[in-house]
């Protein structure tokens, strides 16, 4: 056994030499092309990263990370945060039923908006962190680049990465006068302006000014009353200042504000009928035909809805941000980046139940607003003679939460839920008021201190260490009442304060080896942490003290390279991981309610691979392939199937939202257009994702599994000679495949007959976008 684990080291070492000397010896081996014959002339893929708080080449960087520039995201149609899944590996991107519960996965973990715990996947937009998942879909204005980070990021990034983080960049104001505006008209009547203005006002100040407003009427139509539905309006502004105070001395302010109003139907809540029990969909229309509503909806991908809708969207995001640097004359660096944050969420949503007239009000309300400092001290690369440099920092930060939800029943509710129920008369009774109400406030304040040193032990090997510790503190009061009898169908009558007080070192270890300039490899052992919290989700059974949840915790090892073959004409990287996952904090619904819950342990292991292949000049292929073998590790009180009492063991069984394989393939070409100096350059990207259980609840139901599916986009840009003029059309889902992003079950299920046997009906929760068409005009100057 010893002998046969020695020839194994031996091998296993000579095989990672092999592949990190192959790239050189190959560049050596081969006869060396021009940049211009090999097509190497872009340097897209040598993204500047911050990702170890200090600028370097995303090649040097030993961490999973992909990075896009402006370029990239341009091109591939990257104009939201949604839009990035179809460029990196083992990230997931959903949209919510409602415009706050966003859902970010990375690595099959993640965890949906709306609620009062923190996510598990941290999003920071110039270098801060944004509390809640619904304010980042008002972020993404003016980007320069995209980092993300696969694998708890708990040494460096502030509170509660601990699967993942994406960071977002922000152009900064230039010394150059420059600016651009691009008109854009797309599919579902979409008018859109996107402009930017670079102004130096001097050598010691510069200014930059980034707007953006959208009229979108929506992409489907009301058969109802003829309407086109599920539109917002959006208005985006952002003024950047850069002062140069001294020569060391500078400072970057940037204030931002953003407005989304609309009604935000993503075709939500339309029936799967392939998904009832036997018999269960006859039952299901002849009781909705006693209230007049015939005409249901039982196709999510026709474009068309058939249901009273008089929802709205009113959504307002704030922030200013202001870093001061200081660079002294030996080289150190201390940044204090300084942040508030406002965010206000305001929903009013009528499809409860998809009948014609009313049939239930939900009234939303979401408030964070969140002050944040992070003083940091950056040394120059070469202490010690070349062997040593640090980062090192102190942070805090404080949100006040507000989270609110109120119901209304109408008649359409009473007479189809309840007519031979006892609440019955009081249903109606309260139609013209609230039902329930429910209002959850909570306070988090949240202190780290973290440092991280880079040792080069030799010339091409260094090693990492790094450790944070954190500590957070909530208070919390939860106030929810069923103000007629009724009521108590959704809310348990209660008044809950509820405090916690946690705090946790988290590690970094990382062995790092660059034997050439075309070749990286890299090892690490990392953990994470995500404090515990509060379910501050209505209920009808009252919870009390039992909604605290536990911390979540997470164990990651990572092996990784990165290499360059041919004068650059393939990369290829490749990053092998396995993460344990302690108290999965998941989100899951009980056939009335959205409860929060410690959902056991997961064990997630997997492989991305990153491959970009320049063949010949202008013409690019680029791929992002992600497998992933996910299992609850154990889960002894899972939730049971629908209708069924009691619970089950889920140990051994797949996670919600966890593809076995999931990436992208893309290729563009650019060429001239004869002798007028124009150019072109086409695009196309095919994403894909291969089944997977995408129910809201984890519990193994078969019924909730969706089938594997691909999405096809495209963009063509013609440019002038002189780069002033470009114009593109583009679209996305080319082939207009219909999919569901989540599934969910059917709302008062049991007392309408659609649940028999452990199988409840199903309606998309959230459909995904249609086939769409667009079209741009950009004036640069």
């Amino acid at each position: 056994m010893i002998g046969f684990s020695a020839r194994f080291a031996v091998r296993s070492g000579a095989c990672a030499a092999l592949l990190a000397c192959w790239p050189a010896c190959a560049d050596a081996a081969e006869p060396k092309q021009s940049a211009a014959s090999a097509g190497t002339t872009s340097n897209e893929d040598d993204i500047v990263v911050t990702a170890q708080k200090r600028s370097e080449n995303v090649r040097d960087v030993p961490l999973a990370i992909s990075a896009f520039g402006g370029e990239t995201l341009a091109k591939s149609n990257v104009v939201q945060l949604y839009d990035l899944q179809r460029l990196a590996p083992s990230l997931r991107v959903d949209l919510g039923a409602r415009a706050d519960k966003l859902r970010i996965v990375i690595r099959g973990v993640g965890s949906s908006g709306g609620t009062a715990i923190e996510p598990s996947v941290a999003t920071f937009l110039d270098g801060v962190y944004i509390p809640r998942e619904g304010a980042t879909t008002s972020a993404y204005l003016d980007i320069e680049a995209i980092e993300v980070l696969r694998g708890p990021q708990g040494t460096l990034f502030g509170r509660n990465a601990s699967v993942g983080a994406i960071n977002l960049r922000s152009a900064e104001p230039g010394n150059s006068m420059d600016g651009r505006l691009t008109a854009e008209y797309g599919t579902g009547e979409r008018y859109k302006l996107d402009s930017f203005i670079n102004l130096p006002v001097n050598d010691k100040l510069s200014l930059r000014f980034a707007a953006m407003g959208e009229i979108f009427n929506g992409l489907y139509i009301n058969r109802a009353d003829g309407n086109r539905v599920g539109g917002v309006n959006t208005l985006s502004v952002r003024t950047s200042a850069k002062l140069a105070l001294t020569d060391r001395l500078t400072d970057v302010l940037r204030i931002a504000y953003s407005s989304k109003q609309g009604n935000d139907i993503n075709n939500m809540y339309a029936l799967l009928p392939d998904s009832f029990p036997a018999g269960g969909l006859a039952t299901y229309l002849a009781r909705f035909a006693t209230i007049g509503s015939r005409d249901i909806d039982l196709n999510p991908f026709d474009r068309k809805v058939n249901e009273f809708i008089n929802d709205r969207l009113d959504d307002t995001r704030f922030s200013a941000t202001n870093k001061l640097s200081w660079e002294s004359a030996s080289g150190f660096t201390v940044n204090l980046i300084s942040a508030y944050q406002d965010w206000r969420n305001r929903q009013t949503g009528n499809y409860i139940l998809s009948t014609q007239t009313q049939s239930m009000i939900q009234f939303g309300q979401a408030d964070s607003e969140s002050h944040s400092e992070e003083l940091q001290l950056i040394s120059p690369k070469d202490l010690l003679a070349g062997h040593l440099s640090f980062v090192g920092g102190l942070y805090y930060s404080h949100e006040k939460l507000r989270i609110g939800e109120a119901f209304q029943f109408k008649s359409d509710l009473c007479n189809l839920v309840l007519r031979a129920n006892p609440l019955y008369t009081s249903c109606l009774a309260g139609t013209n008021g609230l039902a329930t109400n429910a209002q959850f406030h909570q306070k988090t304040d949240s202190i780290a201190a973290y440092g991280q040193a880079t040792i080069h032990l030799v010339p091409a090997v260094d090693l990492t260490l790094g450790a944070r510790w954190s500590q957070d503190k909530k208070t919390a009061l939860l106030d929810q009442q069923a103000i007629i009898a009724a009521g108590a169908l959704l809310v348990a009558s209660e008044t809950v304060p509820l405090t916690l007080k946690e705090d946790r070192p988290t590690y970094r270890a990382s062995l790092s080896w660059k034997p050439s300039d075309k070749a990286l490899l890299f090892a690490s052992y990392t953990t994470g942490f995500k404090s515990g919290g509060f379910n501050s989700a209505t209920s009808n059974v009252r919870l009390g003290q039992t909604r605290k949840l536990d911390p979540e915790t997470v164990k990651s090892y990572e092996f990784g390279l990165k290499t360059s073959w041919f004068d650059r004409l393939l990369q290829l990287d490749v990053v092998a991981y396995r993460m344990d996952i302690a108290n999965f904090q998941d989100r899951s619904f009980n056939g009335l309610a959205f409860v929060l819950q410690n959902a056991g342990d997961i064990r997630n292991k997997g492989v991305e691979i990153d491959a970009v292949l320049r063949p010949a000049k202008g013409l690019r292929f680029n791929a992002n392939i992600a497998y992933l073998d996910s299992v609850f590790t154990s889960y002894p009180g899972g939730s049971n199937l629908p209708g069924l009492p009691g619970t089950q063991n889920l140990s051994g069984k797949r996670p919600t939202f966890t593809p076995k394989w999931s990436g992208s393939i893309g290729a563009e070409y650019a060429g001239g257009l004869g002798t007028t100096g124009w150019t072109w350059l086409a695009r196309s990207d095919l994403s894909f994702t291969t089944r997977a259980n995408i129910g809201g609840v984890n519990n193994a139901d078969p019924n909730t599994v969706w089938p594997s599916y691909a999405l096809l986009g495209g963009r063509i840009t013609v440019s002038s000679s002189d780069g002033k003029w470009s114009g593109s059309v583009f679209g996305q889902n080319l082939t207009d495949k219909g999919y569901c992003t989540s599934v969910a079950y059917q709302p008062f299920g049991a007392l309408l007959g659609a649940i028999a046997g452990g199988q409840s009906a199903l309606r998309c929760n959230v459909v995904g976008p249609p086939r769409t068409f667009g079209m741009a005009l950009s004036r640069h100057f």
